[in-house]
C-alpha cells in the first residue's frame, strides 16, 4: 500500500526515471527541434498536399495537369511568407526566407510538379535527399542572433 501512495505522488518524469532536463524540451524554442519546427511551414505544406490530391484525382489531361501543379506550387510559394508574416506573425526576415526555401524543399520531397522535371524515381531520390539534407543544416545556420 505504502508503494501505491508513493507512486500516486510521484510525478510522471520520476516514475519514468526521466531526467528534469527531457521532460522540459520544448520549453526552449532555442533547441534543434524547435528551430527546426519554427522553420517548417506546416500549414502551407498542408494546404499543398491538401491541392495535389485534388489535382491528382481529376481527370484532366496531363499537359494541363503540370501546369495545374505548377501553378499551385507558384502561388504557394509566393503566399507562403506573407502567409506567416501576416497569421503567424513572423516577422524575422531570415525565418521567412528559409521558411520559403523549406517549402520548396518539401515539395520537391514529395514530388509535385518537379516529377515533370525527370525520371519519378530520381526525383523522389533527390527530393529525399535534400530534405533530410536541408532539415538537418537549416537549423545549425539559423541561429537566434541571425534571426
Amino acid at each position: 500500500m505504502r508503494n501505491i501512495q508513493t507512486l500516486k505522488k510521484s510525478s510522471t518524469t520520476e516514475i519514468l526515471n526521466v531526467p528534469e532536463t527531457a521532460s522540459k524540451i520544448n520549453a526552449d524554442s532555442n533547441d534543434y527541434k524547435g528551430k527546426l519546427l519554427k522553420l517548417i511551414p506546416a500549414e502551407v505544406v498542408a494546404a499543398y498536399i491538401f491541392i495535389d490530391g485534388i489535382i491528382q484525382s481529376s481527370s484532366i489531361s496531363v499537359n494541363t495537369l503540370n501546369i495545374v501543379q505548377w501553378a499551385a506550387f507558384g502561388f504557394l510559394f509566393i503566399i507562403n511568407p506573407v502567409y506567416l508574416y501576416k497569421v503567424s506573425n513572423v516577422n524575422h526576415k531570415l525565418q521567412l526566407f528559409f521558411s520559403t526555401i523549406g517549402f520548396a524543399v518539401w515539395v520537391f520531397a514529395l514530388g509535385g510538379p518537379f516529377l515533370t522535371l525527370g525520371s519519378k524515381d530520381l526525383v523522389h531520390l533527390l527530393g529525399a535527399i535534400v530534405l533530410a539534407i536541408y532539415t538537418l543544416l537549416i537549423p545549425i545556420f539559423v541561429t537566434p542572433e541571425t534571426k
